[in-house]
């Protein structure tokens, strides 16, 4: 194994006075080689102590590996040890407390590990790994993508989205598991660029578990998919197309019902992991599908199955319901569309424009009697330009600026909802032409004239014909924002 340079910073917590104590140094062949610093008490290094470790990769000499340590006593917030690791400053504006500056250490190399799990596993062969080690920062937050890591000594923020993540357990401590999460890299061509770098945690191995499910739900990756999910038996697909929903149970409860939407091999890894942001970016809204885990399993020399994992909705889709129950009453849609026009809202607050309203890509609960958005798969963020300008959408569903590619904004996804809501309504779409073909769909689309002949239109409020023509309007600078109908429900 080639030797790398690393840098490790050790702290000793047996008092409550901060204060330097030693430094120790060395050259080593392998990381197999660092614990046994740990043994050893010169220059003042105390190993009867619990010692904390922090390790980083320090490029500049790729001939050594050098270990340094210092012992600190005590506890600090931010211990000055930090400033002799290669580190990168971060800023931190917490609630209710003044803005602190803190310092992270750069992440793990590791000689000849390629994936996170061959990280994990060297690590936790490699090292005695007990409780009081750094390695086993306390989780402290989520927030959005981000994995927030805090201990007595050290705060680390790492993005998860497209993260990969594994899991080993530690052969020196009954009870520990190691955890390593690798950021999202595209491989080099050398063989030394394709060694993975990212952080090493320790967790207890009774609640890995819970914390990996965290991860996934943040956008990270991991395999063993059919390890942790047990697939109902039967014909219980549903869709088809770049993908298929299949029902699941996960293994380790057993009883509680998950949607595992498994990505065909010809979908690009670019097109899912546009997908898991926009689904990152909308998530914390009850009316939009929460994002369970993530999954990617190999497939042949070189491919990956991807494997998204939601809530399970057992009512299906909107869809489903009016073709099999019938046209809803004014009054019970009114009730279900205010869900919607909720969710859509939270959308362009968060400057994300799903571009595919339409039955398929709405769920219902059963619990609260409301519309749950899915299928993120089309949306993207208003300042992609070139996204917001290639076309999307269904048609009959799509508004006229989204067929002629020049949709500057979300309203699009108010059309989008209009026309929903005539369907809900009616059991028909307003565009829909005799000819047949998508291009009279379109052609009636841009002319935007909506017919409401229908004998369901016939006992309709002017309230609610009046919301369908402003939803379904041709203009998207005169259409109705989701906070308006929002306000109207």
């Amino acid at each position: 194994m080639d030797r790398k340079h690393f840098a490790a910073s050790y702290v000793n917590t047996a008092s409550t006075d901060c204060s330097f104590a030693g430094r120790a140094s060395g050259t080593f062949n392998t990381l197999d080689s660092l614990p046994s610093v740990l043994e050893s008490d010169d220059e003042g290094i105390d190993s009867s102590e619990s010692t904390h470790v922090t390790a980083s990769v320090l490029p500049d000499d790729e001939n050594s590996t050098e270990l340094r340590a210092e012992s600190c006593q005590g506890t600090a917030a931010v211990p000055s040890l930090f400033d002799s690791v290669r580190c990168h400053p971060i800023h931190i504006d917490a609630p209710g407390t003044d803005s602190v500056s803190y310092k992270i250490a750069v992440p793990v190399r590791i000689g000849g590990c390629r994936t996170s799990q061959q990280m994990a596993d060297a690590v936790a062969g490699g090292f005695p790994i007990s409780e009081e080690d750094l390695v086993t920062h306390a989780l402290h937050d989520f927030v959005d993508d981000k994995l927030i890591l805090v201990s007595e000594h050290c705060l680390l923020t790492v993005l998860l989205g497209f993260s990969e993540v594994a899991t080993a357990p530690a052969y020196s401590a009954e009870g520990i598991s190691v955890v390593a999460v690798v950021p999202w890299v595209k491989a080099g061509t050398s063989p030394e660029s394709l060694d993975v770098e990212g952080w090493l945690l320790a967790c207890p191995t009774e609640s890995v578990g819970v914390f990996l499910e965290k991860l996934g739900s943040c956008g990270a990756m991991r395999s063993g998919l059919r390890d942790d999910y047990c697939f109902e038996q039967g014909d219980n697909s549903i869709g088809g197309g770049c993908s298929t929903v299949f029902i699941a149970r996960k293994a380790r409860t057993e009883c509680e019902m998950v949607a595992v939407k498994v990505i065909r091999d010809t979908v690009s890894a670019a097109c899912v992991h546009q997908e898991v942001h926009m689904l990152r970016e909308a998530q914390s809204h009850p009316c939009v599908i929460r994002l369970l885990d993530m999954r990617a399993d190999e497939i042949g020399q070189s491919g990956k199955q991807w494997s998204l994992v939601f809530d399970h909705y057992r009512r299906g889709d909107l869809y489903d319901e009016i073709m099999n129950r019938g046209a809803m009453k004014e009054q019970l849609a009114w009730k279900m569309m205010k869900s919607l026009f909720s969710a859509l809202d939270h959308l362009k607050g968060r400057g994300i424009f799903h571009r595919d309203i339409k039955p398929e890509n709405v769920l219902l609960s059963n619990e609260t009697l409301q519309f749950v958005l899915t299928d993120f798969g089309n949306a993207v963020h208003v300042s992609d330009q070139p996204g917001m300008a290639s076309r999307a959408g269904t048609v009959g569903y799509a508004s006229p600026e989204m067929i002629t590619g020049t949709a500057i904004g979300c309203e699009g996804d108010a059309f989008g909802a209009g026309v929903l809501l005539y369907f809900v309504l009616s059991k028909a779409t307003p565009f829909y032409s005799k000819l047949g073909g998508m291009t009279a769909i379109e052609e009636n689309t841009l002319k935007c004239r909506v017919p409401m002949h229908y004998p369901a239109f016939e006992a309709l409020s002017a309230d609610c014909r009046q919301l369908l023509l402003d939803l379904i309007c041709k203009d998207p600078t005169r259409r109705l924002t989701p906070n308006k109908a929002l306000a109207r429900c």
